[in-house]
Formats: C-alpha cells, structure tokens, sequence
C-alpha cells in the first residue's frame, strides 16, 4: 500500500456509507444530452454540475447521450424538485432521460489491479 501511495497511485481514501441510514433512499442515474457537443458547453456544463452535491458522479460518455450522472436524494420528491430546480436550469442541458436505481447487487470498490502493481 505505502508503494502505491508513495507513486501516487492512491488518491484518497473514503468511508462507505450506509446510505438508508442517513436517510439518502433514492440513487438514480440521469442521461444527459447536451445542446451542443463544442468545448464550451462542455466545460460550462460540467461547471454547473460540479456546483450540485447531490450529483456524486459526473461521466462523459459515448453512445445516445454525452454524460451519465449518478444522482442520490432522499426521495422521489427531493429528486424531482433538484432535477426542476436545478439540472434543467443548466442552458446546455438538452434532454435527460432517468433511470432509478431499484436495487443494487454489486458495487465494488476493488479495482483490478494489472499484475505488475500486485504486492
């Protein structure tokens, strides 16, 4: 580990939370288009996303949309009043398309590490 650390390979370490318990029920992932595909909006946009705390994850992605956020609300109605009030304010956001995250059956946090950074 302090090989990895040292290299700076490590970036930080972070506690998994419970996400129930602290009263945060609702985990969508929220396809998002944008207006236009030029370096500005790109960089506006992802401006304005990092300013929402709810937003944890923030992907540029290929395929049918540009990005794909991971959202988490304490529920529907949270969620809903942060995507009126806040992501659809955002001038280059296009479209959005939501998924609700109903259950999850893995989330690791392992990485694969290629052979040559096994200890």
């Amino acid at each position: 580990m302090k090989k990895l650390e040292v290299s700076g390979i490590i970036k930080s370490y972070h506690a998994v939370l419970d996400t129930d318990k602290i009263g945060l029920g609702v985990s969508t992932f929220v396809l998002v288009t944008l207006k236009g595909h030029n370096k500005t909006n790109i960089e506006s946009f992802i401006k304005s996303i990092n300013q929402i705390e709810e937003v944890i994850e923030c992907h540029h992605v290929t395929g049918s949309g540009d990005f794909i956020l991971k959202v988490i609300t304490e529920n529907i109605a949270s969620y809903q009043k942060l995507m009126l009030e806040k992501v659809t304010d955002i001038k280059e956001v296009d479209n959005m398309q939501s998924m609700v995250i109903l259950s999850t059956f893995k989330d690791s946090k392992v990485m694969p590490l290629p052979e040559t950074l096994r200890v």
